[in-house]
């Protein structure tokens, strides 16, 4: 099976001198793409007693290359919708190299 592409927008990173009220000056948020590993894997919602053996996504287990570094500030655009990382970023390595072979991480609907 084929991975899927994300796309992830970062914050934009402070730019100097603060604003006239104290605020941290932003600069433009920047985008980039990558393809997962393997298509996401969808992660269903905790079932409440109103919806009753209705299974909700909200979020997914995304597989992605080794060499992907995310920020915890990170929206991920998964399908036409919005997530953001939950937890860390998981990493594997081969066990005769050494070498990264890839990540794993959970993300939740924003």
């Amino acid at each position: 099976m084929k991975g899927e592409v994300i796309t992830v927008t970062r914050l934009g990173v402070e730019t100097g001198a603060p604003d006239a009220q104290g605020n941290p000056v932003l600069g433009a948020p920047t985008s980039f793409g990558f393809t997962t590993l393997a298509p996401v894997v969808p992660l269903m919602a905790e079932e409440t007693a109103e919806a009753a053996g209705t299974q909700v996504i909200d979020g997914f287990r995304v597989y992605a290359p080794a060499d992907l570094i995310l920020n915890p500030t990170d929206v991920l655009t998964i399908r036409s919708e919005a997530y953001q990382m939950e937890g860390k970023v998981g990493r594997w390595n081969r066990s005769t190299t050494g070498l990264g072979r890839g990540t794993a991480f959970v993300v939740r609907r924003v």
